[in-house]
């Protein structure tokens, strides 16, 4: 395979990745039913997926040839391993795997890592385990150990599937070495990615090993050096979590673990199990006997012989029982047409596995919040109706005064998006699709205070029209937008006057970050 050829066409394909994800982002912001929403979040992953594959390629060029780099900087730990499952998320349920995430309270939230290598890393051991696992789970563990007397973070990726022969674990880290066995012949992928990861590991100064599984599967594990940015704990106890009494209802030890453990994170005690909507609802009813009712109850939505939605049915018609607040797990890419089922109110929220501890912790806080104390009596649907919680995954940035910004692309499409990002961000948008279009528009309206910049264009490139601008007393922000992630060309975008740069393909959430970070930097200069 000679990449050397490959990887110039690989960075093209970012430009039509980049289409693709922002046109679905602008379409899941219309006016669409809950079943197209979820066929639009089914197709923004697939497009992941297809990027972290040019990467893949794209990094085992500059490993081979060792031009990679680290650049470490303060990353939020937790949020980066449920960004791996947000990816592979739909992949790992259509298989009707579970997913989930333990991590030790004694592990740092903040830590110093090159978030993108790290998420890399991570992502190729969980598509490697999803491809040979075909029932059970995969789970990621985190932990902290002492290694010669020096701090070291351990993750470990641990799944159900067809494990490996002895014989063959010392070549999986090397080029182009796949496993099989008769009972599982699934091959594709390029065969660099637990190279890769043994490449990233060893620049990260760490070692990286696989084992068997816990009882069956494999384990893949690795450690690196610790670099904590605090001592901060993950969360503290909610209020008046002591007295509340919730019920998880999933046929997945490892769920019920996972869950477990997020809710005494937050303070809560008093936690209960059932594997089946049979056995809630002998729990309930007997708690309700004992006068020491349910106050919260997570049900999964895929149980055996008695699914969530007939669970909720017959919680939501039995007078005793339904004064308890439920909530409805919905495996990723799952709801598809049930998703009309909303409808019926019988929930009072929903939460998407794989469960993220930020968000269950909103979700908590909420219903606290709101907690009506409704009697023991029977609760409408239109009560149930009143009080949904609707937990929002991405925030907007709001300006205090309109900011002037100029999008500059050759891909009309693409302009379109970039365009629609910033006019839904609060900001007045300027447009140029040529050079020397971005260099007339900067002379007309010198207000522009943030240009974003294609690299190729057709007339002159980005990097010389950023030069002509800068030559001409244009003092505001530059950034350059190219789909070439090497910081070798990052360097000579900023020796012609860009300021940052923006890698894609983005997405809208990437854009605002960005824009939150300029909005710090103005205001401190200011």
């Amino acid at each position: 395979m000679n990449i050397s050829r490959l990887a110039p066409i690989l960075h093209e394909v970012r430009t039509p990745i980049q289409t693709i994800i922002g046109t679905a982002e602008l379409l899941k912001g219309t006016n669409l039913d809950p079943e197209q929403q979820e066929y639009v979040r089914q197709l923004i992953f697939s497009a992941d997926v297809l990027h972290m594959l040019v990467n893949d390629i794209l990094d085992y060029e500059k490993s081979r040839k060792g031009n990679l780099r680290l650049e470490e900087q303060p990353c939020d730990l937790i949020l980066l391993v449920e960004q791996v499952f947000d990816i592979i998320s739909i992949e790992a349920y259509n298989k009707g795997l579970e997913l989930a995430i333990d991590v030790n309270p004694s592990v740092p939230v903040q830590i110093y890592a090159d978030s993108m290598r790290l998420l890399q890393l991570l992502m190729n051991l969980v598509k490697n385990a999803i491809k040979f696992t075909t029932k059970g789970y995969i789970v990621i563990r985190i932990h902290t150990e002492e290694v010669a007397e020096k701090p070291f973070l351990v993750f470990r990726v641990i799944d159900t599937g067809i494990g490996i022969p002895n014989n063959k674990k010392r070549s999986v880290f090397q080029e182009f070495v796949q496993v099989s066995s008769p009972e599982n012949t699934l091959g594709g992928g390029t065969g660099l990615g637990l190279a890769i990861c043994s490449n990233l590991v060893s620049l990260m100064g760490g070692t990286i090993g696989v084992a068997d599984g816990e009882g069956c599967g494999t384990e893949f594990w690795f450690k690196i050096p610790l670099k904590p940015v605090s001592t901060a704990l993950i969360y503290d106890p909610l209020p008046n979590s002591l007295d509340k009494k919730i019920l998880v209802v999933d046929d997945s030890s490892i769920i019920q673990e996972t869950i477990t453990n997020y809710l005494k994170l937050f303070g809560f005690t008093q936690i209960y199990c059932a594997n089946s909507g049979q056995e809630a609802l002998e729990l309930m009813i007997s708690a309700y006997n004992e006068g020491k009712k349910f106050d919260l109850v997570f049900i999964d939505m895929i149980l055996p012989i008695m699914d969530g939605w007939r669970l909720a049915s017959e919680i939501n018609g039995d007078k005793r029982i339904n004064g308890s607040k439920l909530f409805l797990m919905v495996p990723e890419g799952q709801f598809g047409g049930e998703a009309k089922m909303k409808a019926l109110s019988w929930f009072n929220g929903y939460l998407y596995k794989p469960i993220k501890i930020a968000l269950l912790r909103q979700l908590l806080e909420t219903s606290l919040v709101t907690d009506l104390d409704l009697p023991d009596a029977e609760v409408s649907s239109a009560e149930k109706k009143s009080s949904v919680l609707s937990v929002q995954k991405e925030g907007v940035l709001c300006c205090q005064e309109t900011i002037d910004v100029l999008c500059v692309d050759d891909h009309p499409i693409n302009l379109k998006i970039l365009s629609v990002f910033l006019f839904d961000l609060g900001y007045n948008v300027f447009t140029a699709s040529t050079g020397r279009g971005a260099v007339t528009v900067i002379a007309e309206h010198p207000e522009i205070k943030i240009v974003f910049m294609d690299i190729q264009l057709p007339d002159i490139l980005g990097t010389e029209a950023a030069s002509i601008i800068r030559k001409n007393g244009y003092s505001g922000s530059m950034i350059a937008c190219s789909a070439n992630s090497d910081r070798e060309l990052n360097r000579e975008y900023e020796a012609s006057g860009f300021d940052m740069t923006l890698v894609k393909p983005f997405k809208k959430q990437q854009l605002q970050r960005l824009l939150t970070q300029w909005k710090e930097t103005h205001e401190n200069k200011n």
